[in-house]
Order: structure tokens, then C-alpha cells, then sequence
């Protein structure tokens, strides 16, 4: 089992947070500096995993440590594997409100070789609906090693059910 870590840099205004392994009971979330950030970014790129219990822990750590130390911070979310995505549309509270989802692994599939693949999507204040981000994705052609085109391995329109259009938040 590959255990839960938690990387944090902390700059003067901003706290930048790289999570790695399966979030879990062991998963512990950082405690927010004096000073609280205006901007925290969060890396799920090497989130392996996500159950009941790491769910619960991301909720709380929102509810109690943002909300009471960083009520105004604005989050933006990195490499959002599936496991996390599938998380954004099923849980309340799961997403801060204040947040821009900037980048999610969609997952391939190719019946022809039997591979998996996710491939990283950037999401862009570009995309106003749900549509014209679903229009961008479909337009993505991935590629097994026999040079195969692969299958998306989610229905798109569920996939991005927690997209809301730009409100104006910083994505860069």
C-alpha cells in the first residue's frame, strides 16, 4: 500500500500542496500558516486512491482549517485523477467554493491492446459551458501502442458534472 504524503511549499501569500499515494486514515492535511493564503493549490496528480475515510478527512480539513483560517483563500486543483473527479460530482461540500479545477486525467481504453491510459486535460476560463468544455474534450485523439485510437473510458457529460463556467477567479 502506498502511503498518504502531503508536500507543502509555503510562500508569503500563496500554499501550494502536492498529495501522493491513497488518501486514507493515515492522510493528514496540512495546518494553515499564521498569515493565511490567498491562493492554495492543490496537486492530486499521485492520488492513487481515495475511500470514505480520505474523503471525510478532505471535507473536514475544508470545513475546519480553510474555512476558519483561510475563509477567502481561492483554490486551484491540479491533475485530478478519476478517482478524485468521481469525488467533485458525488460529494457535497467536496469542492471549496471558491476554487478553478485547472487540470483532470481523463481515462482510454483501447480493446484492441487491452491498455488504460489517462491522459491530462487543461481546463481553460476559455470554456463558458459544460458543452463547449465537453466539445474541446471529445476533439482529443489518444493513441495505443499499436497506434490504435483509444476509447474514452467515462461518458464526458457525467465526467465534467462538476464544471461550473469561470466566475472570474485567477487560473494562472
Amino acid at each position: 500500500m502506498k502511503n498518504f504524503e502531503a508536500q507543502v511549499n509555503r510562500l508569503p501569500t500563496e500554499l501550494e500542496i502536492k498529495l501522493s499515494g491513497y488518501f486514507n486514515e493515515a492522510a493528514e492535511m496540512p495546518k494553515i500558516m499564521q498569515i493565511p493564503p490567498t491562493i492554495i493549490t492543490v496537486n492530486f496528480g499521485n492520488v492513487v486512491f481515495i475511500n470514505s475515510t480520505g474523503i471525510g478527512r478532505w471535507v473536514s480539513w475544508l470545513r475546519s482549517e480553510i474555512a476558519a483560517k483561510a475563509p477567502n483563500a481561492v483554490f486551484k486543483l491540479q491533475e485530478c485523477p478519476k478517482c478524485i473527479v468521481d469525488q467533485m460530482n458525488m460529494v457535497k461540500g467536496f469542492l471549496p467554493t471558491k476554487v478553478m479545477v485547472q487540470s483532470v486525467f481523463i481515462p482510454y481504453y483501447s480493446p484492441n491492446t487491452d491498455e488504460s491510459k489517462s491522459v491530462l486535460f487543461k481546463l481553460s476560463q476559455k470554456y463558458k459551458t459544460r458543452e463547449e468544455l465537453i466539445a474541446a474534450a471529445v476533439g482529443e485523439l489518444v493513441l495505443d501502442s499499436a497506434g490504435n485510437p483509444m476509447e474514452r473510458d467515462v461518458d464526458l457529460g457525467q465526467y465534467f458534472r462538476f464544471f461550473i463556467p469561470p466566475t472570474g477567479l485567477p487560473i494562472s
